[in-house]
């Protein structure tokens, strides 16, 4: 989004959305006393009517929603599936499915997600005491969340725990028990709740439950929910919608400062006067999106409930007179490039913009509809081309960041057992085990096997033969999985080399720590690419390259490095620029001999 005035322009349509969302997500850092949530007079008004209840639109059966537990404080309903089939999100329903499924840290791909339903619920409970906190607990509200996800295809109950709880990554494996009749696998919890489960309701559909045995229970007790969470979720259409969002005041929104109200609308260019009066006669919203909305069809609405009569009809006021200022500014366009070729273009499609919102009241009930029209999708449209562009590159960085915490996590230990042999031999391993002639046998990987409980495959090597002999040569499919590749598994081949060559510390036959002179900036291990793996038991040799494209065909992009200190670094040879590549071979090369460094 390149133009100011059609971001103000676009930010009215979704003002109380945006604004009710952020209040009610789920991170609460703004207690200042929990006790307030019961004695705001805000938060104990009577239950509505039905009457009342059927202003906010047709009632459904809840048949869809028996999951729900009663006492949550909102609630999203969403059809991925749908969404991604969206005309009007062409190439970037990411930007809305993706995010949802972030949001909601679910790991299962949504192009398999046929109904999303998630409530939230807030509860006073009792921390229990970790280590460094006082010792008498405090009570604190803390979010309890629980997800039903409905999927297309029947699940893999192993493949589905292993999306939440990846194996090989030092987690204990989910514990399974039966409540209420259903298998409820236990997942590790990284917070002080008592309930972090995944529930297999049948073989298309799981709850994700996070909160206590109560809420659990609560969730999986099969009758209809009541409430005030319950009852407006019940009038939304749920298969005709793509979206909805509900959230309800009567089950317990927290207290707001208004420091928090005052820094939202500055972040967000938004009216301090809307914010405070939205947030001032809140009682409940129900926000419906519809991407597959036809012509002229709305494609947003929404409808508040305030307070009293009076509060819908100062919000309306409020939003109105924003109306107005925004379309003022569409006057004043500001530099930069934008989706329309012409000023005339901007004014245009921005004054299409708010055309297309429209405000009513009824009583306590504020309303607001925003229409779909054919400029607005060509704006969409390029919107997430760019945002897709842009999750893109991030998606990129975060799986390289994850693949390099991957492999340190890997290699850390490598060197733990090396330092080990160091500490009973008096030195490193040799690079090779060779025999009375010198001629390399087997890998220093093989020589440090007793230190990382692998005695009885040690025992197994015949020491005068070599690593591909008949002895030692099926041993190789026995690799321990820390060599492995976190890339690339290979059973037989691994990527944790070391630079063996003449002038670098292990091109000795025996290194000791005091001989290397700098160990915070001298290379232990290195990991190559999995195009150069090797077998594990060989013994190889690494040298230094003489160019940055052969350390980059050598290794990738990133150069993944342990230090003999125990610090590692990624070495970022493709972002250095061209003119700096002399440089960075010499520093890379005093690095692998272990010189000091200007």
């Amino acid at each position: 989004m390149k133009n100011n005035n059609i971001l103000i322009a676009f930010a009215i349509l979704f003002v109380v959305c945006v604004v009710a969302f952020t209040f009610l997500a789920p991170h609460f850092p703004f207690y200042s006393n929990p006790d307030d949530l019961e004695r705001s007079p805000e938060f104990s008004i009577p239950q509505l009517t039905e009457q009342e209840l059927n202003k906010l639109g047709p009632k459904n059966g809840l048949a869809e929603l028996d999951w729900l537990p009663s006492n949550g404080m909102c609630g999203v309903i969403a059809h991925p599936k749908r969404l991604l089939e969206s005309p009007l999100l062409a190439n970037g329903q990411d930007l809305i499915v993706l995010d949802l499924m972030r949001l909601a840290m679910i790991p299962i791909n949504m192009k398999n997600i046929e109904l999303f339903l998630s409530c939230i619920t807030v509860k006073q409970v009792q921390i229990p005491v970790q280590p460094g906190q006082p010792i008498t607990p405090e009570v604190y509200p803390m979010p309890f969340v629980c997800h039903y996800i409905q999927l297309a295809e029947p699940l893999d109950k192993q493949a589905t725990l292993n999306l939440f709880v990846p194996p090989n990554r030092g987690l204990p494996a989910p514990r399974m028990r039966t409540v209420a009749g259903k298998e409820v696998y236990d997942l590790p919890a990284g917070f002080s709740l008592a309930t972090h489960a995944l529930v297999f309701l049948d073989e298309k559909t799981v709850l994700y439950v996070m909160g206590d045995e109560e809420f659990l229970q609560d969730a999986l007790d099969g009758k209809s929910p009541t409430g005030p969470l319950a009852d407006r979720m019940g009038r939304a259409k749920i298969s005709d919608t793509d979206i909805v969002f509900v959230g309800s005041a009567e089950a317990g929104l927290p207290q707001i400062p208004p420091e928090i109200i005052e820094n939202f609308s500055k972040n967000n260019g938004l009216s301090e006067t809307l914010a405070k009066r939205l947030w001032e006669n809140f009682r409940a919203i129900q926000l419906i999106l519809n991407f597959s909305a036809s012509e002229n069809d709305p494609l947003l609405t929404l409808k508040l409930e305030t307070l009293k009569p009076e509060g819908a009809q100062e919000l309306a006021k409020t939003v109105n007179e924003e109306i107005v200022v925004f379309r003022s500014s569409l006057r004043m366009p500001q530099p930069g490039d934008s989706v329309a070729a012409t000023e005339e273009d901007w004014s245009k499609l921005g004054s299409q913009i708010l055309d297309s919102v429209e405000i009513s009241t009824q009583e306590s009930i504020i309303s607001a509809t925003f229409r779909h029209f054919t400029a607005f999708s060509t704006y969409v449209s390029e919107f997430f081309q760019n945002r897709r562009r842009q999750l893109a590159n991030l998606e990129a960085q975060q799986q390289q960041e994850m693949v390099l915490r991957g492999i340190f996590q890997q290699i850390n230990p490598i060197r733990r057992y090396m330092i080990m042999y160091h500490d009973e031999h008096g030195h490193f391993p040799p690079a090779a085990i060779c025999d009375a002639e010198g001629n390399p046998l087997l890998s220093w990987r093989v020589a440090i096997l007793p230190y990382m409980g692998e005695r009885e495959l040690y025992s197994q090597f015949k020491w005068d033969e070599p690593w591909d002999g008949p002895t030692n040569r099926p041993l190789i499919g026995r690799m321990p999985a820390i060599f492995g590749d976190v890339r690339a598994y290979d059973p037989t081949r691994t990527t944790v080399r070391l630079f063996n060559s003449e002038g670098t510390p292990f091109g000795r036959p025996t290194l000791r720590m005091p001989d290397i002179l700098g160990p915070q900036t001298t290379i232990m291990l290195a990991v190559v690419s999995p195009e150069n793996a090797v077998e594990w038991t060989r013994p190889d040799t690494l040298v230094p390259c003489t160019t940055v494209e052969e350390y980059i065909k050598l290794f990738g992009p990133m150069v993944p490095i342990l230090l003999f200190d125990g610090n590692n670094i990624a070495m970022p040879f493709d972002l250095v620029p061209e003119q700096d590549h002399p440089m960075l071979l010499e520093r890379f090369k005093n690095m692998i001999e272990g010189k000091p460094i200007q």
